[in-house]
């Protein structure tokens, strides 16, 4: 992931994470990364924590926007496998850090 788009996804982890009292963060940033078997970024997938869409940064990234827990982590995109996978999303030391960094290797789907 590159340092721009690190830094965008940390000022919208900003703008959408609050406190919430001494009860921690109400939302973390959780950022994807999605790429081929290539190491190619992969844009347009469909990429999930739960029921929660995440926003699609451009270059294969991607940003969910989650209350700190137990969530499956969802990519989907045709012509490849789908994945699946359960994540712990635990809250960090400040609101305004990134919560969870996962990279994500979709395979070519199989002919059938």
């Amino acid at each position: 992931m590159n340092a721009r788009r690190l830094a965008l996804a940390t000022l919208l982890a900003l703008a959408a994470c609050g406190k919430n009292g001494e009860e921690g963060c109400e939302e973390v940033a959780v950022l994807v990364h999605v790429t081929d078997p290539a190491n190619a970024g992969i844009e347009g997938a469909d990429v999930s924590l739960s029921n929660t869409d995440c926003e699609d940064l451009g270059g294969g990234d991607y940003q969910c926007m989650v209350a700190p827990g137990t969530y499956n982590l969802y990519a989907v995109q045709v012509g490849f496998e789908p994945f699946g996978q359960e994540v712990d999303v635990e809250e960090p030391e400040s609101c305004d850090e990134t919560a969870l960094e996962r990279d994500v290797q979709l395979q070519v789907e199989s002919a059938v």
